[in-house]
């Protein structure tokens, strides 16, 4: 079978994580036997198929312009998608299944309702939760999920979902659950030693991350006197969020020597500054917006044989236990019980080093794509 996946974002930036997300599903659509082809808009339409590390066949596809473009760049896409689908079917050039990465409900029904009577498939990817707010009421974003949970999943085939939260929400309707996958091994070696025990984050300080707990976990340690450093990597400035917590460190002479911002760096140096941290923070609190999605870089830190400061979200729990495989703190603002865990950490480092070891032993039992083969193959392929 021919399995083309379509994403609205350019899958050869590098460190783009809808790219991260479908090289993951099409390599679980390789090892299932099949062939898969990934779409995706590009100001000039690449001529032959292009192939990927993974050995994954990929296409930039050059749209017209529109008005529409920046006004509802979802509904734009959809309609070129669209046309371009009609000039395939004319040639006798089409999928079996199309997989629509997070595709947009109201902007997409026209597609679907085509590819059903061309015998197509359709099947949407979902790894995002957009609870309600005045501005994404005003974007369709919330409307988009009310239409495909009550209509449009009883006219598609399936979905895959990254979290279980959307298995529930979407009440089990041929849904199949792939959360964020790891696909290679990085060359990890033993961190260089230091004076200081180095927390590293990557993120933008977006709202979701809890920039201020963070950072009132960094006071705290500071206070209690541990030598720690807390290394940001990521485009911070991108954020209202990340700017303002940015500005706070900025003026704060003591927080301004024991937290960095690097910016965003190369894959090389997020490697080497990822091997050299002694543990990484990812927290979130406990609603729809945390538990709706699945961090794509989660499974990537694993592989690093580092122990992992998460929250204990719903979501998360389904994964790791608290001292076992990662070091669990109360979901929402609790920078008490980070700096808890993190001079936890400090004063065993036997202990730490077993975490670590665990949670690259969780990363290879849950998120590599050979776990996911034959779920995919049973409810969605067939």
């Amino acid at each position: 079978m021919n399995i083309w996946f379509y994403i609205n974002s350019n899958f050869e930036s590098e460190g783009n994580p809808i790219a991260k997300r479908i090289k993951g599903l099409a390599t679980i659509v390789k090892l299932a036997g099949h062939n898969p082809y990934i779409l995706f808009p590009k100001p000039v339409s690449d001529k032959i198929w292009k192939q990927d590390e993974y050995k994954v066949s990929y296409r930039g596809i050059a749209f017209d312009k529109s008005y529409i473009k920046k006004v509802f760049p979802k509904m734009y896409h959809a309609s070129e998608l669209l046309k371009y689908f009609r000039k395939q079917v004319k040639l006798n050039v089409k999928p079996d299944v199309l997989v629509l990465y997070n595709g947009s409900a109201i902007a997409y029904y026209s597609l679907i309702k085509f590819c059903r009577a061309n015998n197509i498939k359709v099947i949407t990817d979902i790894t995002e939760y957009y609870p309600l707010s005045f501005k994404r009421v005003l974007s369709l974003n919330y409307w988009d999920h009310v239409i495909y949970r009550k209509y449009l999943t009883n006219i598609i085939n399936g979905s895959i979902v990254i979290s279980s939260f959307w298995r529930k929400y979407l009440r089990n309707k041929n849904a199949v659950l792939v959360p964020a996958l790891y696909l290679e091994n990085k060359n990890v070696t033993k961190a260089e030693e230091k004076n200081e025990f180095n927390i590293v984050y990557i993120g933008a300080m977006t709202k979701r991350d809890l920039p201020d707990t963070m950072v009132n976990a960094v006071k705290h340690l500071i206070k209690a006197g541990y030598n720690v450093k807390f290394v940001i990597i990521g485009n911070v400035d991108s954020q209202r969020s990340g700017r303002r917590i940015k500005k706070q460190i900025l003026n704060d002479t003591e927080l301004h020597k024991r937290i960095v911002f690097t910016g965003w760096l190369s894959n090389e140096k997020i490697h080497d500054t990822l091997n050299n941290a002694d543990a990484f923070i990812l927290i979130r609190d406990n609603g729809k917006f945390s538990n709706g999605s699945f961090p794509t870089r989660l499974p990537e830190l694993m592989n690093y044989r580092k122990p992992i400061i998460l929250s204990g979200t719903t979501e998360f729990k389904n994964y790791f236990k608290h001292r076992h495989d990662a070091c669990l703190v109360p979901p929402g603002d609790n920078p008490e019980n980070i700096s808890e865990e993190i001079q936890y950490l400090y004063n065993n480092p036997e202990k730490s080093q077993q975490i670590g070891e665990y949670c690259k032993e969780a990363c290879d039992k849950y998120f590599v794509p050979e776990k996911y083969v034959d779920d995919l193959k049973k409810m969605v392929l067939y």
